[in-house]
């Protein structure tokens, strides 16, 4: 039993099966249901005496201890393509997680970068509005009006203030 228990296990195990289970929804079920079902018939193969010990009752002291044994032989059996399937969805979920997670990873970057962006596009417009005074006081200056001449003068001892790094 144990040599039988020990390839089942390595052939679920194997690659080949989780690919095969893990095709479309639908199909993957009907493998797994398969898969049940051939294991299940291999362990009626090799158990069959002691299943048929089992229905004849024979060394029993009662029937529903029978009974109680043999539901204690199938109940595994026949929960066993479930178990296949559940581990199956289990797979998906893990895979579904992890692209959720890149997805996320994806997204805060993006949210980066906005925001990146956006702190750029401020700097351009302060130094547009900054070259836009500095142009505007420039036309003050060259103007014919004293008046003018003094606003534009105001104006660009203003910007120099504000920008103590153009010093």
């Amino acid at each position: 039993m144990k040599t039988i228990t020990a390839r089942l296990k390595q052939l679920l195990s194997t690659a080949r099966l989780k690919q095969l289970v893990s095709k479309a929804y639908p199909s993957g079920f009907v493998i797994c249901l398969f898969i049940g079902l051939i294991v299940t018939g291999l362990v009626f193969w090799w158990a069959w005496e002691e299943i048929s010990a089992l229905w004849s009752f024979s060394g029993q002291t009662n029937v529903l201890e029978g009974i109680r044994n043999l539901v204690l032989v199938l109940a595994p059996l026949i929960g066993f393509p479930f178990l296949i399937w559940r581990s199956y969805l289990a797979d998906q979920a893990q895979q579904t997680a992890e692209r959720n997670q890149q997805i996320a990873e994806r997204n805060q970057q993006i949210a980066i970068e906005n925001q990146q962006t956006a702190e750029r596009n401020q700097q351009i417009a302060i130094e547009n509005q900054r070259n836009q005074l500095f142009d505007n006081a420039i036309k003050h200056l060259s103007s014919d009006d004293d008046f003018a001449k003094l606003g534009g003068i105001e104006t660009l001892r203003k910007l120099a203030s504000d920008n103590p790094e153009t010093e």
